[in-house]
C-alpha cells in the first residue's frame, strides 16, 4: 500500500455524452455498455445519464476528485503462485486486477431556468465564474463563505448531487453546495478509510498462461461514435419536447400538446428498444474496412 493523497477540481459547462464521459475517465468500451444499457451506474457516475431538461437552462457543473492511496500487487503475485489456477481453464475471466487507486469523486450540478429576455450562454458564463471562485477559494481556505451579495446572485441557482460521499442530506441550493465542498475531504475518515476504487489496472490473463481467453478485438471506435451520436439526438429531441409542451401553444390546444406527448413517448421507446438491439447485433467484432463498407447502422 501507498499513500498517494491528492484532491483536484474543474468545472465543466459542457453536458454532452463525450465530456462526461472525459470526467469520468470511462474509455470507448465502457460508454458503449453504458450507452447500450449493459451497465448500471452507482454513486458520482451517474451524473453520466443526468441531462438537462430545458433549452431555456443554464447548467455548469463542478467536478470534485480525490485520492488517498493505492494498492498493486507484486509480481510474485503474477507468478507461478495462482490461488484460482481454474480461471484458466473456464474461459471467463480476460484480464486480473493488478493495481487499485482509493479515493472519491463528486460532481455539483449547478442549474438556473432562464427567461426568455435573457441569453443561457450569458448565464452560464457567470455561472462558471462564480463557481470556479468558490472552489478555489475552498481549496486555499478549507472554507468558504458566501458574502450576501454572492448569496443573492445564486439564489436561483438549483443543484444536484453524484457523488461517492455519504452525506446526511445532498444540497438542492447552491448554499447548501458550498458547505457541503468545503467538508468533503474529511467524509473520508481520517486514514481514508471510506474510499472507494476510482481507478484499477488490468494484466491480460494470455500473458499469464496461454490457456486463458483473451479478447481478440475492442468494438469499432466508429460504431461507438454512431451510437453517441444517437443517443445526443435523442436527448435533444426529448429536451425540444419538453420546452414545446410548456409553450402556450400547447397549453392553449390540449391536442397539439398530446402529439408532442405522443411523439416523446416514441423517441424514448426507441431509445430503450431499438437501439440496445441494434448495438447487440452490431457488437461483434469487424474490421475497420468492413465498418467503413457498412456505413451508418442507425436510422430513424
Amino acid at each position: 500500500m501507498q499513500k498517494q493523497y491528492k484532491t483536484e477540481f474543474q468545472v465543466i459547462a459542457s453536458d454532452t455524452i463525450a465530456e462526461k464521459a472525459s470526467a469520468l475517465h470511462a474509455g470507448e468500451s465502457l460508454k458503449a455498455s453504458f450507452l447500450c444499457g449493459l451497465v448500471e451506474m452507482n454513486g458520482s457516475a451517474v451524473y453520466l445519464s443526468d441531462t438537462r431538461k430545458s433549452r431555456h437552462q443554464a447548467r455548469v457543473t463542478l467536478q470534485y476528485k480525490m485520492t488517498v492511496r493505492s494498492e498493486h500487487l507484486t509480481m510474485s503475485h503474477l507468478g507461478q503462485q495462482v490461488t484460482y489456477p481454474a480461471v484458466f481453464d473456464q474461459g471467463k475471466a480476460t484480464h486480473v486486477v493488478t493495481a487499485v487507486l482509493y479515493g472519491a469523486q463528486a460532481f455539483f450540478v449547478f442549474d438556473q431556468e432562464v427567461s426568455s429576455s435573457e441569453s443561457v450562454e450569458e448565464i452560464q458564463g457567470k455561472m462558471k465564474l462564480t463557481i470556479e471562485k468558490t472552489a478555489k477559494i475552498s481549496e486555499e481556505d478549507g472554507e468558504s463563505k458566501m458574502e450576501d451579495k454572492e448569496i443573492e446572485n445564486t439564489d436561483k441557482i438549483t443543484c444536484t448531487f453524484y457523488g461517492d460521499f455519504g452525506l446526511e442530506n445532498n444540497p438542492v441550493t447552491y448554499e447548501d453546495a458550498v458547505k457541503v465542498y468545503s467538508t468533503l475531504p474529511k467524509l473520508l475518515g481520517d486514514n481514508g478509510e471510506k474510499a472507494v476504487p476510482v481507478t484499477v489496472w488490468l494484466y491480460p490473463l494470455i500473458k499469464q498462461d496461454s490457456r486463458s481467453t483473451q479478447l481478440i478485438r475492442e468494438i469499432g471506435v466508429r460504431l461507438i461514435s454512431d451510437v453517441e451520436a444517437v443517443m445526443e439526438h435523442l436527448t435533444e429531441l426529448d429536451v425540444w419536447c419538453n420546452d414545446m409542451m410548456k409553450d402556450r401553444t400547447a397549453t392553449t390546444f390540449p391536442e397539439i400538446k398530446r402529439k408532442v406527448q405522443q411523439f416523446q413517448a416514441l423517441c424514448n421507446q426507441y431509445s430503450t428498444d431499438r437501439l440496445a438491439s441494434d448495438s447487440y447485433q452490431n457488437s461483434y467484432p469487424v474490421s475497420v474496412e468492413e465498418e467503413q463498407r457498412k456505413g451508418p447502422w442507425w436510422t430513424f
